[in-house]
């Protein structure tokens, strides 16, 4: 695992509430009702946490397919993007992070969608 413990806790503090937000959001509420949110959750921060010392965070596969099944429109990917963006960005790790997260998830789109 890569990035400072406290940068790792901060992650994982903004990925749940990421989650949280998705859960109230009246658009993506009802493709995540059935959805393992923790499951969700760790593998989001893995990958997060992993590229903060590093290259693009990786999508891991079963994070895509999670998500593919979950029936979204472009329009649900992108606002999940901005969800996340916005989350992240208190959190100060920088704009090479916020970047590296925004080009891995352009680079998703295309999976997730099918």
């Amino acid at each position: 695992m890569s990035g400072t413990t406290s940068q790792a806790i901060a992650v994982r503090a903004a990925v749940r509430r990421f989650y949280r937000l998705v859960q109230l959001d009246q658009q993506l509420a009802p493709r995540f009702a059935d959805a393992d949110l923790t499951r969700l959750s760790e593998s989001l921060s893995t990958s997060l946490i992993g590229a903060l010392d590093g290259p693009d965070p990786v999508l891991p596969a079963n994070l895509v397919d999670a998500h593919r099944r979950l029936g979204l429109s472009a329009d649900d990917y992108d606002l999940l993007g901005h969800l996340l963006l916005t989350t992240l960005l208190p959190l100060r790790l920088g704009p090479d992070l916020l970047v590296r997260v925004g080009a891995g998830l352009t680079r998703a789109r295309e999976r997730v969608l099918g």
